[in-house]
């Protein structure tokens, strides 16, 4: 299903308010959406357009600074190109998957398309963010730090802080994680913080211990399962090592 995104051109100074710095971004997905947006804090000035202050304002709007109102939908029209340079092999399906739809006033923008941009009711992925983690399948179940495993629970929850592990990454602004980032996953107690980790000798079981203790920001997307404790009434979440076996989905949330 198409992901819908708004972005907001601000100015060079970040005091434009023209109705036709209005753009509204069209993805197959939100990954392809957030994908985007980490490509351009990457990679910021290119020959001809120079983007910078960005500014998430929530998973679905974000703002920033350039030198013409135009720039965004002229450089995404530049990247549909053959022969558009991307060496960064992350962002090279780029092209053809991210279109634009730029308008002249805010009417034409209220009456065309206001009413396909349905809220989400997603946390934004940015780096160092606190969410708590909610079976997709089973939205009443998040993850909860039991002692010293994790498991879900529908009446308990425990609230994580997502770290990108490399702390030289060169963006602009806060980071916004994407599936290919290696990152950190950090328990939030009251009086003390625990680094999540999955533990191969038993099966992979997320806990304070184990001998894994990053995990691709896109495990969350099948790459954390559920199992059954010994006496089949703990339910137990895992890490699937197998590039065979899929996990679950799981969103992050506020």
């Amino acid at each position: 299903m198409p992901f819908y995104s708004f972005a907001v051109y601000r100015g060079n100074d970040g005091k434009y308010s023209g109705s036709d710095g209005l753009n509204l971004l069209i993805t197959p997905d939100r990954e392809t959406a957030d994908r985007f947006y980490r490509f351009l804090q990457t990679y910021p000035d290119t020959k001809k357009y120079t983007f910078h202050n960005f500014e998430r304002h929530s998973a679905q709007m974000w703002t920033f600074w350039g030198d013409s109102q135009n720039d965004l939908r002229d450089f995404i029209v530049d990247m549909w190109q053959r022969d558009f340079p991307i060496p960064d092999e992350r962002f090279r399906s780029l092209p053809d998957t991210v279109c634009i739809a730029q308008y002249d006033t805010n009417q034409d923008f209220n009456k065309e398309f206001s009413p396909i941009i349905t809220h989400i009711h997603l946390a934004d992925h940015v780096n160092n963010g606190e969410f708590f983690i909610r079976r997709k399948r089973h939205p009443g179940q998040l993850w909860y730090l039991d002692g010293s495993w994790i498991r879900v629970s529908e009446k308990q929850r425990t609230k994580f802080r997502i770290e990108l592990v490399d702390k030289d990454t060169h963006v602009l602004g806060t980071p916004l994680l994407i599936g290919t980032d290696e990152v950190r996953i950090v328990a939030l107690n009251p009086s003390s913080t625990n680094t999540i980790k999955a533990d191969s000798r038993y099966d992979g079981a997320l806990g304070t211990s184990g001998d894994r203790s990053t995990f691709k920001f896109g495990a969350f997307h099948q790459g954390f399962n559920v199992e059954l404790g010994r006496k089949d009434e703990l339910e137990y979440v895992t890490y699937v090592y197998s590039d065979r076996l899929l996990g679950e989905e799981w969103e992050l949330v506020h």
